[in-house]
């Protein structure tokens, strides 16, 4: 299996990564790339180990999460006939809950 970025979702992941290397550091950020580059080897080897995505269970196609570390989600969907995940979304789970809890008020 290859792994293809969807453009935002390829977009966040960099924003994501500069986030981190301002505030963190380049050590933690090489942490962090890292894992993200680690689990995304070990996916093309067994797609089904995310977990469903709830907010996505409408749509034809079947769309899993990864927590990687408790900091970063990404959301795929596998398409064996071509042979391909698609990483349709990537976040920051502390800073988007922060922005979700701000909605909410």
């Amino acid at each position: 299996m290859k792994i293809k970025w969807q453009i935002e979702a390829e977009k966040e992941y960099l924003a994501l990564v500069k986030h981190c290397a301002d505030v963190f550091g380049r050590n933690a950020t090489k942490e962090l790339v890292i894992s993200v580059e680690a689990t995304l080897a070990y996916l093309t080897m067994s797609t089904k180990m995310g977990k469903p995505e709830v907010q996505l269970q409408d749509y034809p196609q079947s769309y899993l999460f990864l927590a990687i570390r408790k900091r970063v989600k990404l959301v795929y969907r596998v398409d064996k006939a071509n042979d391909v995940i698609y990483i349709v979304d990537c976040w920051h789970i502390p800073r988007k809950s922060k922005t979700a809890i701000a909605r909410g008020r």
